[in-house]
């Protein structure tokens, strides 16, 4: 298979001769294309929790946690769209750079938040991050509707606990909760 990108009308030309000359000796087909570059969106709505799902992170911390994540996330090439949660667990609206695995990224996020978290003593009860995460991808569509659910964290959690909010999410995706 041969790829040409054209960049001028003769060039265009050109290859439209070839895509006919190959069509009618049956060689290998030539594919036409205006842009080479490759365009990938994978937005995913992920969820972490602290360890036991304890009350572990204190509101005055979010903000520089959350800017660590951001740092972790910007170094992997990800496109983070919003982030925000409450004492025990963060949301995180990403588009995932096609370079790195899901669950790589989380594993570094988890590990690597940890370490600092304990070193720098942003958290003194923060004993680390659960075991489990929640990760679902979602249609550019509904990326509003996602980015204000994640905003209003605080508010929402006043109201239904963080196992009832999973229980929801999951129930909306499609998807099966397992009480840890």
């Amino acid at each position: 298979m041969l790829i040409a990108t054209a960049k001028s009308e003769t060039l265009q030309g050109e290859i439209h001769e070839k895509i006919e000359k190959y069509l009618h000796n049956s060689k290998p087909t030539i594919i036409l294309q205006k842009n080479s570059m490759s365009q990938v969106s994978a937005l995913f709505h992920i969820v972490i929790n602290t360890h036991e799902r304890l009350q572990t992170i204190p509101i005055e911390s979010r903000r520089i946690i959350y800017n660590h994540i951001y740092e972790l996330l910007t170094k992997h090439n990800c496109k983070l769209l919003r982030m925000n949660g409450t004492k025990n667990h963060i949301h995180m609206l990403i588009d995932l750079h096609p370079s790195i695995a899901l669950s790589n990224l989380i594993g570094e996020i988890k590990r690597e938040t940890s370490l600092w978290i304990k070193h720098n003593a942003i958290a003194p009860d923060f004993r680390g991050w659960g075991r489990e995460f929640y990760a679902f991808s979602l249609s550019k569509d509904r990326t509003d509707s996602v980015i204000e659910y994640i905003k209003n964290q605080l508010e929402h959690h006043k109201f239904v606990s963080y196992e009832d909010e999973m229980m929801q999410i999951c129930v909306n995706e499609g998807a099966d909760f397992f009480e840890t």
